[in-house]
């Protein structure tokens, strides 16, 4: 799967009459595996504070936006970094970026079995629920998705559209929608993720990047 950057998809986005970004926050700071939060408290490096804003400023700046956020304090300080770089100012602070609790947990279903798939080995377990296969962590991936795609469609009432989630809450869309096959070797990158167009009832998807690569490396 190719992941594309704004200045590739700029035509199909200034086409459509809505825009929808999911995307991954920016660059976050190191989370230990002794951290007990797993990185709820960890926010987004001075180095993902310019990848954000940088994002935003490489978008057209016609046309009006909405914001939405995971609780977590990186995806908002995200959130509102894309909006300093489209000079949006009714969202370019954390404290102007509202919240969705959804985008900071959309597919666990059971959160003792979550955790104790953080202390084992969360990629290995992510990767398996991506590949298809069930777990007692996670609702099913298929239906979960389409459940929160009409979420989206749903509060997208401007021209562009954007939801800051995590890494484990983004990929499902690229595996349900693109096809998308990840590994520890291909994990998403930082302010990666979906967008998605919507002409007139037409939904169009692609895996978009904020960075020079979609992939980082673990």
């Amino acid at each position: 799967m190719k992941f594309f950057n704004v200045d590739q998809l700029i035509s199909q986005l200034t086409k459509a009459d809505t825009v929808i970004f999911l995307l991954r926050h920016a660059e976050r700071r190191h989370i230990t595996l002794s951290d007990p939060h797993f990185g709820a408290l960890v926010g987004i490096t001075p180095n993902g504070e310019k990848q954000a804003q940088s994002f935003g400023a490489s978008l057209p700046a016609t046309g009006d936006a909405l914001y939405f956020s995971s609780p977590v304090g990186r995806c908002k300080e995200t959130a509102a970094f894309i909006a300093k770089g489209r000079k949006d100012t009714d969202f370019d602070s954390v404290n102007k970026i509202p919240e969705i609790k959804a985008l900071g947990n959309m597919f666990v279903k059971n959160i003792e079995s979550y955790t104790d798939s953080l202390k084992v080995d969360f990629y290995k377990e992510l990767l398996n629920y991506f590949d298809g296969n069930k777990h007692p962590a996670f609702y099913p991936l298929q239906e979960t998705v389409e459940k929160y795609l009409e979420l989206f469609l749903e509060k997208s009432k401007a021209k562009w559209n954007f939801f800051l989630s995590h890494d484990a809450w983004v990929m499902p869309f690229l595996v349900h929608y693109l096809g998308a096959k990840f590994s520890k070797d291909q994990w998403m990158n930082f302010l990666s993720g979906l967008a998605i167009t919507k002409t007139e009832d037409k939904l169009e998807f692609y895996a978009i990047t904020g960075l020079e690569n979609g992939y980082l490396s673990l």
